[in-house]
């Protein structure tokens, strides 16, 4: 399902980057799970110039995801990194 149909469209990717949990994935990138779309953001880390640099958007369906240290939010049952916060961010915006 495309983001148009989720109604996730048009990103606004630095907000959405923000709100979405880190999350391990194979190879030297890193990964942040944007659940409502099921996508990942896969970012390289240039630690000398510090922000994160973009490098593709994929479906995370036939990745091999580490995402143990997430939860399912009882409301929308997508998953979030728990923060402490009340809800997660995906309910939130509501």
């Amino acid at each position: 399902m495309c983001c148009e149909q989720r109604g996730w469209a048009p990103w606004d990717l630095p907000d959405e980057f923000d709100r979405s949990p880190p999350i391990g994935i194979p190879g030297p990138d890193y990964g942040r799970l944007h659940a409502p779309t099921d996508s990942v953001i896969v970012f390289k880390r240039d630690w000398l110039s510090g922000p994160p640099v973009l490098v593709t958007v994929l479906y995370a369906d036939p990745i091999p995801l580490n995402d143990d240290h997430l939860k399912i939010c009882p409301d929308c049952e997508l998953r979030y990194e728990d923060n402490g916060d009340e809800r997660c961010p995906w309910c939130a915006e509501d």
